[in-house]
């Protein structure tokens, strides 16, 4: 970069000085946001993991639009890892 180009950079930003900061402030908070959220993301995951393993909730819903036969409960019991299984029907109902 050529010695004028940032003599006038500097200038600029000597002239502007508290609107130079307000950006410089609004950035870092920007920064430091979006770190912290990625950052805690993992940590969630895993916190909700060993939440479902201690109090042993569901970790898989099967949902089918045409229903579960007894031969596909049963193919999902085989299925290892698998301690238990429940079916059950749900309806959805309009009424006045």
């Amino acid at each position: 970069m050529p010695s004028t180009y940032l003599k006038d950079i500097f200038r600029e930003i000597k002239i502007s000085l508290g609107r130079f900061l307000s950006i410089l402030c609004i950035v870092a908070i920007g920064v430091a946001f979006f770190a912290g959220i990625k950052a805690s993301a993992p940590d969630m995951k895993n916190s909700a993991d060993t939440y479902f393993d201690k109090y042993n909730v569901q970790d898989i819903q099967v949902y089918s639009t045409i229903g579960l036969t007894k031969k596909d409960v049963a193919a999902i019991k085989k299925i290892k890892g698998v301690i238990c299984v429940v079916s059950f029907v749900t309806m959805r109902i309009l009424g006045k």
